[in-house]
């Protein structure tokens, strides 16, 4: 029953992360509020525009993993079904951001991420399979002010790579990092929102993770990293 119940509260977690994304997406595409090509934004001058805006901050959240791939539903010759269950993680790191442009910059990101997927042997639920990265990603970062809604309010999207090297993989206290592909890379995509405040800026994002490498190892199997990402975190801002 717990073990039901659990994987009923990931399944809506993910719905909820999904749901978040085209909310935010909706307001970014068809939302945002029509200005001429002379004429900045109420309230924003043209030096603002033009001055360049650095950021630093740190964002912590929740990795909810599985696994994509040709053998990603694969049943083993020991019962086992690989991705069966979402599998809980976790995500550190710090970022700095460049503002390049008028609604366009760069982030670039490194951090601590654990992912991986759920297990179970017929019905019953085993110990998923945990990989810990330590990554670095570059995103392509566009942000807009929501002025009908609060004018402190901003939302953004992100878009960008992202290249991790293992530092561990295991499932219960079976150690196969020695024998699991080193390299991992995929692409990172996620919308979300931030405040300004007099010192610094809180933040919310959902990301999705697709990875491309097989992560297979010397196991053979066709295995690929998917993730959906709840971040909460905080930014300061430089302006010169």
């Amino acid at each position: 029953m717990k073990s039901a119940a659990f994987r009923q509260i990931l399944r809506g977690t993910v719905h909820v992360a999904r749901g978040i994304s085209f909310l935010l997406l909706h307001m970014l595409i068809f939302e945002q509020p029509s200005y001429g090509d002379s004429t900045p934004p109420p309230s924003v001058s043209k030096n603002e525009h033009d001055a360049k805006h650095v950021a630093f901050g740190g964002k912590t959240g929740l990795n909810i993993a599985t696994f994509g791939g040709d053998d990603a539903d694969r049943v083993g010759s020991d019962g086992v079904s690989i991705n069966s269950t979402y599998s809980l993680g976790f995500t550190v790191g710090a970022f700095a951001r460049v503002v390049l442009a008028k609604n366009w910059g760069v982030q670039v990101e490194t951090g601590f991420s654990t992912r991986g997927a759920g297990t179970k042997v017929g019905r019953d639920e085993r110990s998923p399979l945990d990989y810990s990265y330590v990554e670095v990603s570059t995103l392509a970062r566009t942000q807009w002010v929501v002025r009908p809604i609060y004018e402190k309010l901003s939302i953004h999207g992100l878009l960008g790579p992202s290249l991790g090297y293992l530092l561990s993989a295991k499932r219960d206290e079976q150690d196969f990092t020695d024998s699991a592909e080193r390299v991992d890379f995929g692409l990172h995509i996620g919308v979300g929102a931030s405040l300004e405040l007099p010192y610094g800026n809180p933040v919310i994002e959902v990301r999705y993770y697709y990875g491309f490498a097989d992560i297979g190892g010397e196991s053979g199997l066709d295995l690929k990293h998917r993730a959906f990402s709840i971040l909460v975190g905080y930014e300061y801002g430089l302006q010169f």
